[in-house]
């Protein structure tokens, strides 16, 4: 007669460590989405501005009064006027935003996100 097998499977701590790790990235997800949400809405409002000059690329001041008309509209609330910069590059400009998102996550810790996006206005 054979000697039974050692069991397999996972002991009640290995499926609690399981859970835990499983609440931490849904929290750290519940977190970072409307961050992510709100950057890929700062996107496209700038590609929106950019296909609104895409013949005629207008003065710096129109860029960047357009902009924020369309990030208002999209509910952005941490984009600034001061993180928007516009430059002359070639016959149009240089439109780039960048900014930094801090949120709460676990007690004093925060966590803290960098954006940056450009695009080109004009040819």
């Amino acid at each position: 007669m054979k000697a039974p097998l050692k069991q397999q499977g996972m002991s009640a701590y290995q499926i609690l460590i399981l859970v835990i790790l499983g609440l931490f990235i849904a929290f750290t997800g519940i977190k970072l989405v409307p961050i992510y949400g709100e950057y890929m809405s700062v996107a496209s409002s700038m590609q929106r501005v950019q296909e609104a000059n895409i013949d005629e690329p207008g003065t710096p001041r129109s860029l960047q009064r357009d902009l924020q008309r369309h990030l208002r509209i999209n509910n952005v609330s941490n984009v600034e006027a001061d993180n928007i910069h516009i430059s002359p590059q070639g016959d149009g400009h240089l439109m780039r935003v960048s900014y930094e998102v801090r949120t709460g996550w676990i007690g004093n810790i925060d966590l803290i996100v960098s954006f940056e996006n450009e695009v080109q206005i004009g040819r």
